[in-house]
């Protein structure tokens, strides 16, 4: 399931709604290699090119937000996490106002 949220609808793309084009120029050689792996799977290369894309588009996206520490960093963060919370003063006020508000 990585990648995919469960609350996220994931409705599978119909021709009614894949009405979005994106154009490419390709070598001959890469065409070639795309038309090959398409044929080796039995799909279309249309096909298999738009599913390629969007799953390293998928990718790259999941890999801009993870945050990778160094050893120090992590126990820096670990240690951070472990010192117990103190509200400062405006936060204080926020959740007075909250509890006004009745939130």
């Amino acid at each position: 399931m990585y990648g995919k949220l469960p609350y996220m609808k994931q409705s599978k793309p119909t021709l009614k709604t894949m009405n979005a084009r994106l154009e490419l120029r390709l070598d001959p050689a890469d065409k070639a290699l795309i038309e090959r792996a398409a044929s080796l799977l039995g799909v279309k290369p249309a096909s298999f090119t738009r599913s390629a894309l969007v799953q390293q588009a998928n990718r790259v996206i999941q890999q801009a937000h993870v945050v990778h520490f160094d050893e120090a960093a992590a126990r820096d963060c670990l240690a951070a996490l472990a010192q117990p919370f103190e509200p400062n003063e405006a936060l204080r006020r926020a959740l007075e106002r909250g509890d006004e508000l009745g939130l």
